[in-house]
């Protein structure tokens, strides 16, 4: 367990470099194993990707790391769709267990809004699975609002898409 300084500081989010490759592999491999029906991805697959693959991971999207002093607690991407609207989406978030309910979320959703009006968009678009209501409430607590797309997932699931207006 951290230390109670440790679980009281703010995280501190940072992008993941393509030399910091391990740190995304082994923040998308706790959250895989720990969340895995929260991702449309395949926890086998990319537990068995080499170190090339992980380095082009962090070239194709803007991932970042949420820390708490040394320790990482969250990780986020922000995925570029040029074809659609908005073009920018925040994808792939998701926080350590024992960190949630503690600013982390909104510090990674902070720092995903950011990135976007750095690049000149003016909203942030993310998709959220149904029943996942704790990030619903923490998007729609920043003003993400509904954009009426959504769609049914392979396995039977639901998404919708949200979108927030960047200020």
């Amino acid at each position: 367990m951290a230390p109670a300084s440790a679980r009281t500081m703010r995280p501190n989010v940072k992008p993941v470099i393509p030399t910091g490759w391990r740190d995304l592999r082994e923040m998308r491999t706790r959250a895989l194993a720990e969340s895995p029906m929260s991702f449309l991805s395949d926890p086998a697959a990319e537990n068995a990707w080499s170190q090339s693959q992980w380095m082009a991971a962090c070239e194709r999207s803007h991932w970042f790391i949420a820390r708490i002093g040394d320790c990482p607690v969250g990780l986020g991407r922000v995925a570029d769709y040029p074809d659609e609207s908005p073009r920018l989406h925040l994808e792939a978030m998701w926080v350590d267990p024992p960190r949630r309910k503690q600013g982390v979320g909104l510090e990674l959703l902070e720092y995903a809004e950011s990135h976007a009006r750095d690049r000149g968009e003016t909203a942030l678009g993310l998709w959220v699975i149904g029943g996942n209501e704790a990030a619903l409430r923490l998007y729609e607590s920043r003003g993400y609002v509904a954009t009426g797309r959504e769609g049914p997932l392979s396995d039977g699931r639901d998404e919708r898409e949200f979108a927030h207006r960047l200020t």
